[in-house]
């Protein structure tokens, strides 16, 4: 190895240009009147391999469309490419090298086409000055390339060229379409995108109640709301740096409420406005949605660039709940009024959150009282099953025979979630179930369940029960409830949702007179399995509004007294036989 350094001796002064002494005939393909289209379809080594090949004279163009070799149609019409448009994109690879890559450079001719279409009619509902303002920027991007060291750029400097601009010639929204907010803080048009959220309650035995749901999450990038419909963030944050049009909320962790009843409609989208109540799933599927749309600024102009949110919260009014992060999926689809054209979204995430009992509360909310025809006992709650009385301390629960209870309930105001207030009971639960054996028929058996409210500060308002029996496959009627089979496995039947008539009892109110709801089962009889022994006619486990509530342990249970008219005949018969004996011993 020799010891020069330096440059070589003999360099080029100038770039080598293929064909310098032919005449080119600028109406040919190649030419300046008709130049190469541009490399789409193709990984970022491809497209530089194929740009180097125009450079240096080496780029051998199509004469006629080629063949696929996916379909086997003649669809390919770019050189060097070996899968047409629609294979490469249904298997997500490069056309020419086959190599799956996330990011495939340029957009098709059909693409292009209808992002221009609806750039024009975009434009038509701008400003003039915005309009002028963008159409001389697309002119300036729409001209003709003036070297072929152009053509090897890669995308990086394009979005730097872009960048300097201040403007983009089009932008796709998630649910495609594009909207532009005019700032005084901005030479130019920006463009944001709209984001529809919709809440799908998915739980068979659960619902939100007054004050409703709270959905929150973290930006990834410096995103901004520009306005909603059907819903609200709580909190505007600081937005002093916009000027003119202010944001609806500049907030890295936006806080959302749904709107109450009575929004006007230009306020209102599908699903919404129902101040935060989310039916069960089993309940009404349809009042199990709830959905808001907001506009967003700052996040990109591409699909590519809007990022995922992150951090999502939900609480119902109080916690509860935990969401995982954000996935996408397959992009939802929209049906038309007239259910003819279907409208594809251009992202869709999908974020699960799990319900758990002891995140939400430390202590249970609900409990258990049992009765029967046949024994004058009546099971209580257990006792401390919520929590227990403290007597050193008053002010913990209330007394429902003092003289001024309503001055001991304290005002609510605007507060989303208020501790229960209970009446005192030694059981200390806000709710209470009471289950109770009525009639015992020959084919049939009736129970009458009983709720009580014994909150102060809360209405349950489209409230459920969900209890587990094994004779509910043959439940026969419902006196006063609307009843709906869980069936969590094809085979068993054994659990059923009970909630309330609409306008009759689908309210329980506050503690007091009317602070109860009630109703009657009407069970047949299965001659394999009915018995009233062991406890067997009471329920195995019972949900109030998707919380487990406390159960009476079972040796409490009411015992039937299947030997209690035994018991004298036993007695008689003994002293007769004593009787007999000492005779016997008498005589002898």
């Amino acid at each position: 190895m020799g010891s020069r350094q330096g440059p070589p001796k003999h360099q080029n002064k100038f770039a080598w240009v293929p064909n310098a002494g032919v005449k080119i005939n600028e109406t040919e393909v190649g030419g300046r009147f008709r130049p190469l289209s541009e490399i789409t379809g193709v990984c970022h080594r491809c497209r530089e391999q194929i740009a180097w090949k125009r450079k240096y004279g080496k780029y051998k163009k199509l004469t006629e469309p080629a063949k696929c070799q996916k379909c086997l149609k003649r669809n390919v019409r770019q050189a060097y490419h070996k899968l047409c448009t629609g294979c490469a994109k249904e298997q997500k690879v490069c056309a020419k090298c086959y190599s799956s890559s996330e990011q495939i450079m340029g957009r098709d001719i059909y693409e292009v086409e209808a992002e221009q279409k609806l750039l024009d009619e975009t434009i038509k509902n701008a400003r003039e000055r915005d309009r002028r303002t963008l159409l001389r920027a697309m002119n300036k991007d729409s001209n003709p390339k003036k070297s072929d060291e152009e053509a090897t750029r890669s995308d990086s400097s394009k979005k730097l060229r872009l960048k300097k601009t201040k403007s983009f010639p089009l932008s796709l929204s998630l649910e495609q379409k594009m909207g532009f907010l005019c700032s005084s803080s901005s030479s130019s048009s920006s463009i944001v995108f709209k984001l529809g959220v919709s809440l799908v309650f998915l739980v068979s035995f659960s619902s939100y109640t007054p004050a409703g749901w709270t959905l929150g999450w973290s930006w990834a990038k410096r995103e901004v709301i520009w306005g909603m419909n059907g819903g609200q963030t709580t909190e505007q944050g600081d937005c002093s740096k916009f000027k003119g049009t202010i944001p609806h909320c500049c907030k890295k962790t936006p806080s959302v409420v749904d709107l109450l009843p009575g929004t006007p409609y230009n306020q209102q989208v599908a699903n919404c406005c129902r101040g935060g109540v989310i039916n069960s799933w089993a309940q009404d599927p349809a009042t199990a949605v709830s959905s808001f749309q907001l506009t967003v600024g700052q996040a990109g102009t591409t699909n590519k660039t809007v990022r995922v949110p992150k951090n999502f919260t939900l609480k119902a009014p109080g916690p509860g709940y935990t969401c995982g992060p954000g996935k996408i999926v397959k992009p939802s689809r929209f049906v038309g009024t007239d259910k003819r054209r279907v409208t594809q979204a251009m992202m869709t995430w999908n974020v699960t959150c799990t319900y758990s009992q002891f995140l939400a509360q430390r202590t249970p909310t609900c409990c258990v009282s049992l009765s029967s025809f046949y024994n004058s006992t009546i099971v209580p709650c257990p006792t401390c099953s919520c929590g227990c009385r403290n007597t050193s301390q008053p002010g913990n629960c209330v007394d429902s025979k003092g003289p001024r209870i309503a001055s001991v309930v304290p005002n609510t105001g605007k507060s989303l979630y208020v501790p229960p207030l209970v009446q005192c009971t030694n059981h200390m639960c806000p709710v209470r179930i009471h289950w109770h054996v009525k009639v015992n028929y020959k084919a049939y058996w009736r129970v009458k369940v009983t709720i009580t409210n014994f909150n102060y500060n809360m209405n349950y308002s489209q409230w459920n029960l969900v209890v587990q029996h094994p004779n509910f496959d043959n439940l026969t009627q419902t006196f006063s409830f609307n009843y709906k089979p869980l069936i969590p496995y094809a085979s068993i039947n054994d659990t059923g949702i009970l909630w309330g008539v609409k306008f009759y009892n689908d309210l329980l109110m506050e503690a007091g007179p009317y602070g109860n709801v009630q109703s009657e089962l009407l069970f047949q009889k299965e001659a394999s399995a009915f018995t009233l022994e062991k406890g067997w006619a009471f329920p195995r486990r019972i949900y109030f509004n998707g919380d487990n509530c406390v159960m009476p342990p079972p040796d409490s249970y009411p015992w039937l007294p299947n030997t209690a008219s035994n018991k004298p005949i036993g007695s008689l018969f003994a002293a007769i036989s004593l009787l007999l004996t000492v005779l016997l011993h008498v005589n002898l």
